[in-house]
């Protein structure tokens, strides 16, 4: 891959690079699959819409996905059914275990990060949110309610959660709840959770919008933090089983 285009500063020899368009939406997508906006072997939009709804070129936008399916996160499949899928695992049930229970202490960190910085954004969204944004998170609780697979489950959770902290107005607390979510998330997607996971989440998700409305940080604060370890708790048992489970849990 040829060098990023670089301009000198005046600060001498300190020089910024200036990123080609291809990556900065290969990066876009690249984030949108890391947060669940996308899910294992969903099929992305037709590439005519696809650009048009991130404001690029057909042409930078292939050149995006050539990296994206380079780097493992799509394949192309041929067909009348094909298009541009996200990629799923190949690998078997108890190889993709083994990989997360190797790894596990970093989700441990994730939960703990998500923590600390969405329960934060809960508190400050009851104190800062709009009507719009009201509106917004009810419709993503909805449609987790009546989701009818793990795909719809999985958006839904995500939409739900990302509104919430860009309810709270603070572009670095968004960050940082996005780089929580997409560390956590992404190695879990890989090994494609059932559906079943996400029974009983919208009951607590309307917990969470209830301290939200009636503009209580204390309780949507607390109710986040009930969410966030009700699902490091299932999380364990699918990854180790009740005993082993039990043993992790602090």
């Amino acid at each position: 891959m040829a060098n990023a285009p670089e301009s000198k500063t005046s600060a001498g020899n300190l020089r910024i690079e200036k990123l080609p368009a291809y990556i900065q939406v290969a990066d876009q997508i690249r984030r949108a699959i890391q947060l669940g906006q996308y899910v294992s072997g969903e099929r992305l939009p037709p590439e005519v819409d696809l650009a048009q709804q991130i404001g690029v070129s057909r042409t930078t936008l292939r050149e995006a996905i050539c990296q994206l399916v380079g780097e493992g996160y799509l394949k192309s499949q041929p067909g009348a059914h094909g298009g541009l899928f996200i990629t799923q695992s190949n690998d078997g049930a108890e190889s993709e275990l083994s990989r997360l229970r190797l790894h596990w202490d970093d989700i441990e960190h994730f939960f703990d990060y998500r923590i600390a910085v969405e329960c934060a954004a809960a508190a400050l969204a009851a104190n800062h949110r709009s009507a719009t944004d009201l509106k917004a998170i009810s419709q993503a609780n909805d449609d987790m309610a009546h989701a009818e697979n793990h795909s719809e489950s999985r958006a839904a959770d995500a939409a739900f959660h990302l509104i919430i902290v860009a309810a709270t107005g603070n572009p670095y607390l968004r960050r940082a709840v996005e780089d929580a979510r997409a560390g956590m998330f992404r190695p879990l997607d890989v090994f494609g959770f059932v559906h079943e996971m996400w029974v009983g989440q919208p009951d607590e998700h309307t917990h969470i919008l209830d301290g939200i409305t009636a503009g209580d940080a204390t309780a949507a604060s607390a109710a986040m933090r009930e969410h966030i370890e009700g699902a490091r708790r299932k999380i364990r048992v699918m990854i180790w089983g009740e005993r082993g489970a039990a043993a992790r849990s602090r």
